[in-house]
């Protein structure tokens, strides 16, 4: 009969070994698709597999929606052992139900406030809150105690339940002081941009990975314009250069579809971290349990980790 301790130590070695199978897929960088050539580092048998297939087929696929394409067994292999290893995300219905989200009272009758906890609280973050300070308030009524602090807290949204619906003394700790503005998100897993790479490392290869300007992209914008616009701060001839980038976007299938494969992986390399954070908590003398508390649909990183000392 194994422990806890070297059950977890085997799954992660496990782990570890697809992993390290596979390093050369994880360590793609999107931005250098076409100057490296990433398509040629597949398997022969995975080209010829997936060179014309549809996102929404591969999508399908990993899904393990039953398909017609003939896969490859090494691709086969891959997916099977990801889910063999990786963490089920099936969260447990009968403790925490849903439908309490939007009828839930979360301020302990204090109907003035209603409004105020749920101001710009999108519906994955209400729910995320909701079933987080259920799990709080749990270990914390088991454990005898009647204070938590949330380090890292953001705006403060858990807080404010744990301290007006569970009648806790509650605080928070956030070290960034820019949480009140609205995060910019930056995507350059775009063929766009790794096009545009090519063509500025094709001009001066010193410039590869050099900072452009980020541009808010749009179904109706062209290349043309959309490498105009991230260059405007860089004196480079292009107008050159935009028939090889345009024969490069003939490709943006291949791009969407390698680091889709890529993606893959990730349950697993969560996995391993998820697994090697539990294992240091049972190093430390604690009791340790790990669960998929929230709705994987709305909350993909759905698991948490919950130590207690014993």
């Amino acid at each position: 009969m194994y422990s806890q301790e070297e059950t977890l130590r085997s799954t992660i070695d496990k782990s570890l070994k697809v992993i390290r199978l596979y390093d050369w897929l994880l360590n793609l960088y999107v931005l250098d698709f076409f100057v490296d050539n990433h398509w040629t580092k597949l398997p022969l048998s995975w080209q010829e597999c997936f060179q014309n297939i549809t996102p929404q087929d591969l999508g399908n696929i990993l899904s393990e929606v039953p398909t017609k394409h003939v896969l490859p067994l090494s691709f086969i292999s891959l997916i099977k052992a990801v889910k063999s290893l990786s963490l089920p995300r099936d969260k447990i219905s009968n403790k925490n139900k849903i439908g309490l989200l939007l009828s839930e009272d979360i301020c302990n009758g204090h109907p003035r406030l209603k409004n105020l906890f749920l101001k710009h609280v999108k519906l994955k973050k209400r729910h995320e809150i909701c079933l987080m300070s259920k799990v709080v308030s749990g270990v914390a009524v088991e454990s005898k105690c009647d204070a938590v602090v949330d380090f890292g807290s953001g705006l403060g949204h858990l807080v404010r339940v744990l301290a007006y619906n569970n009648n806790l003394y509650a605080a928070g700790i956030e070290c960034q002081s820019q949480l009140t503005e609205e995060a910019r998100s930056v995507q350059l897993v775009h063929a766009y941009r790794a096009a545009l790479e090519r063509i500025l490392v094709d001009y001066d290869p010193k410039l590869k990975h050099a900072p452009v300007r980020n541009i808010k992209h749009s179904d109706t914008m062209t290349f043309q314009q959309y490498s105009t616009q991230a260059l405007s701060r860089l004196n480079i001839p292009l107008p050159a250069c935009f028939a090889r980038g345009e024969a490069d976007l003939r490709q943006w299938r291949r791009v969407v579809t390698l680091y889709t494969l890529r993606l893959a992986l990730a349950p697993l390399v969560e996995t391993v971290i998820l697994l090697d954070r539990v294992l240091y908590i049972l190093e430390h003398g604690l009791s340790c349990e790990i669960h998929p508390v929230f709705d994987p649909k709305l909350s993909p990183r759905n698991h948490i980790i919950v130590g207690k000392r014993l």
